[in-house]
């Protein structure tokens, strides 16, 4: 028969029953205000967090998500709120968390303000363990759209400027300090036959030109000594033949990071081999019309020579043939006028005269071109002036009369300009050339 407790140890088992109530009451005190804690913290958090089962039943969303409150999404599938094609991505990372106990990350298009497919979140995934087994899985969801177009933005933004730089015609690198090739342009491959990944990595003076240093007329070199701008003409060989040689012409710009230390160095270069060796042409060509000039400059002060030498020489015939002619023709002509001559006779012998006059009149030309005016009779005047004969000779050798011949005189002196001054009319004819 059991024995019954004693006051004592009834009084002690009220005591520790007092203690565990009191424990429990602190417990279940501490339990509230740590859930409370968690609620206000998971609540106020700047991401959405859920709490899924195995099968993507929500059991627990601490906020509105998009346009659905929490009331509206508990009870429903997660992946409801997700494209069609997204589905199997957030079923599978529920999967692996189940499976493996470890957490995962994903990026996914979700519920945003604008609708079911409307915004992009960064989704990791915890497990939640009890007793050492994963029963349900934390999702937190942050929203990342506007990280994402900024990104795509970015990228698009990169994107053109890649295409503009790959379509110029100049090779443009980025370098950093000791010559490797950070990126380069398409130009590279076009020109040089090396793909632009392949140089990365790669020192400039290394792969183009076969070097252990950098070449001393490098622009970039210059650059990141003189932390200017820097302009170097470059002489290569040409990749296709080795014997031949190509033109480069390089700038380099370096760049300085916030505390003005050179860290990298962008080159730009450009092959103008076929502008130099045009320059070159071009001045080969200016050197031979030069030497041609001199040559055509020389040839026309020979024939300027060779003119005035013929001009010399046929003054000299001239004055030869009037000097023959008066000496040696015309004074057998004056005598045989004073023979007696019949009518015929003497006007073959006027005839005669008046053509050697015509012959042996180097004037003549001159005069008839400087006074266009003057008639061939007053030419003929003048000549016979100039040779000294008098009007009466004159009209016996033109078979005109002496008033004529007067009449001719007068005329001569208008023309000339010698009417009303006392300048000889033979004079002045003996002056002109």
């Amino acid at each position: 028969m059991a024995t019954k407790p004693t006051y004592e140890e009834l009084e002690q088992s009220v005591k520790e029953l007092e203690k565990e109530a009191i424990h429990r009451k602190q417990a279940d005190k501490a339990s509230r205000e740590s859930a409370e804690k968690w609620r206000s913290l998971v609540e106020t958090a700047p991401c959405v967090i859920l709490m899924v089962q195995r099968d993507g039943t929500i059991q627990f969303l601490n906020r509105t998500m998009g346009n659905y409150t929490p009331e509206d999404t508990i009870g429903t599938k997660v992946w409801e709120y997700v494209p069609p094609d997204h589905h199997s991505v957030m079923q599978e990372a529920i999967e692996h968390v189940f499976q493996t106990g470890l957490p995962i990350g994903y990026e996914i298009l979700w519920a945003g303000v604008e609708g079911p497919a409307s915004a992009w979140y960064m989704m990791q995934l915890r497990p939640i363990l009890k007793d050492g087994k994963v029963v349900a899985v934390t999702m937190a969801a942050t929203d990342i759209t506007e990280m994402r177009k900024l990104y795509n933005s970015l990228q698009e933004s990169e994107a053109q400027k890649k295409a503009i730089l790959d379509a110029s015609v100049d090779r443009i690198r980025l370098s950093d300090t000791d010559m490797s090739i950070i990126w380069a342009n398409q130009t590279h491959a076009r020109e040089l036959s090396i793909h632009p990944e392949e140089l990365i990595g790669q020192q400039c003076h290394t792969i183009f030109v076969n070097r252990d240093t950098p070449c001393p007329e490098c622009s970039s070199i210059k650059a990141i000594k003189s932390g200017r701008i820097e302009h170097s003409v470059l002489t290569r060989p040409s990749p296709g033949n080795k014997e031949e040689k190509i033109y480069l012409d390089s700038y380099a710009v370096p760049i300085k990071n916030e505390s003005g230390d050179i860290v990298k160095c962008i080159q730009i270069t450009r092959n103008i081999t076929e502008r130099v060796l045009a320059e070159q042409i071009l001045r080969e060509r200016k050197k031979e019309l030069k030497r041609k000039t001199m040559n055509l400059k020389e040839a026309n002060i020979a024939l300027r020579v060779l003119l005035k030498r013929r001009e010399e020489d046929r003054g000299e015939l001239e004055k030869k043939v009037l000097s023959n002619v008066k000496h040696l023709i015309v004074p057998y002509l004056e005598k045989l006028e004073k023979t007696g001559l019949n009518d015929s006779q003497k006007t073959y012998v006027g005839i005669l005269e008046a053509n050697l006059n015509d012959i042996i009149s180097p004037f003549l030309r001159t005069l008839s071109s400087t006074y266009l005016n003057i008639s061939p009779t007053e030419i003929q005047v003048a000549n016979l002036v100039k040779q000294g004969k008098m009007t009466k000779e004159i009209a016996e050798s033109l078979n005109s009369s002496p008033r004529a011949i007067e009449f001719h005189r007068n005329n001569l002196r208008n023309k000339l300009g010698l009417k009303n001054k006392k300048a000889n009319l033979r004079s002045y004819l003996l002056s002109l050339p």
